[in-house]
């Protein structure tokens, strides 16, 4: 199937063969086999205002059950970063590099790339926004959730806001996100992502955290090891004025820390140290 996509069909044919898959998008990303072709088919095919109507626009309908899948998943984040080392390995990159410069194939990869990134990105945008508090704790989600922020066009403040209502719940180190194992090394993940946004993210989570959350619960974090790694990672915020409102919350704590066990705490102490200096 990937040959007859690739080169061995003319412009018509493939039109055809895209028209077939109505109805059956959803299953075809969710099959470990049946999601390459979807893979090749946005790795080759020009008209992606026709892949947009049939292939994306039948995935919208489903995204909930789609993300839920391994192999629906891959097929979303292709559309957002197609060939990223981080979510694709060499053996499935194999499986598609010999697609590249087929003879049919004639607007520019870049091009193809872009107007498919940005007929997903507003709705993987929105479904993650309405997920925060479920994905943030999922090992697999999670990173995502991850990706979407990281990639995707487009306002992702919708997403930042939820993620700091769910911050803002009273902490409780039984339940609370930055306790969690998964959901505090997302929160650190964000914050180092938005770090390298400066100038295109209108909304910040450190900005939010540090004017939104209460400071005694700031200092409730940090009576965690893994609270006190992400409070680590706020200091080490770029967006402006965060890293200096921050040491002035938790100047009070610092010298109980000093003599502390947590590695949270060692490493809280020296990136604030390092902020103010």
């Amino acid at each position: 199937m990937y040959d007859t996509i690739w080169c061995d069909v003319f412009l018509q044919d493939r039109k055809v063969i895209i028209k077939s898959f109505k109805t059956f998008v959803k299953k075809i990303a969710m099959e470990e086999h049946g999601h390459y072709v979807l893979l090749a088919m946005f790795d080759s095919i020009d008209d992606t205002v026709l892949v947009k109507k049939v292939i994306i626009s039948e995935l919208s309908g489903h995204l909930d059950e789609v993300v839920a899948d391994k192999y629906g998943r891959r097929v979303l984040l292709y559309l957002l970063c197609p060939r990223n080392p981080l979510y694709f390995g060499p053996s499935l990159l194999s499986v598609l590099a010999p697609g590249d410069g087929n003879p049919h194939s004639k607007k520019p990869v870049e091009t193809r790339q872009s107007e498919l990134h940005d007929a997903i990105s507003s709705l993987l945008v929105e479904l993650s926004a309405a997920n925060v508090s479920q994905w943030m704790l999922d090992k697999q989600l999670s990173q995502f959730l991850l990706a979407v922020v990281q990639h995707c066009s487009g306002d992702v403040t919708a997403v930042v806001e939820n993620v700091v209502s769910l911050l803002e719940q009273p902490f409780d180190e039984e339940v609370h996100v930055v306790a969690d194992a998964c959901g505090h090394a997302v929160v650190r993940k964000l914050l180092s992502i938005e770090n390298c946004k400066l100038e295109t993210n209108s909304v910040f989570l450190a900005d939010l955290i540090v004017s939104d959350i209460a400071e005694d619960e700031l200092r409730l974090w940090a009576t965690t090891n893994r609270g006190a790694f992400v409070l680590t990672s706020l200091a080490a915020s770029q967006v402006d004025g965060v890293s200096e409102k921050l040491n002035t919350i938790l100047q009070p704590c610092m010298e109980q820390w000093r003599t502390s066990h947590l590695k949270g705490h060692e490493a809280l102490i020296k990136e604030l140290t390092h902020a103010v200096t």
